[in-house]
């Protein structure tokens, strides 16, 4: 998965989120170079990718 993640990184993507249902943790990586990890209510958000938009992590996870 690493791999993966570096090679759209370097591709030009801005961001990636790499989700662990199992775990119900999502693992942001950064064209910077930084990255976090989100759980629970942790907020994912990034105004300068994608304007507005705002989700907590355990709505990734919800089943219908």
């Amino acid at each position: 998965m690493e791999t993966k993640v570096r090679e759209y990184l370097e591709a030009g993507v801005r961001m990636v989120w790499v989700a662990y249902p199992r775990q119900r943790t999502i693992h942001i990586y950064r064209d910077d170079g930084t990255s976090d990890l989100v759980t629970g209510d942790g907020v994912l958000a990034r105004e300068d990718v994608i304007p507005g938009f705002q989700c907590a992590a355990s709505e990734i996870f919800q089943r219908p």
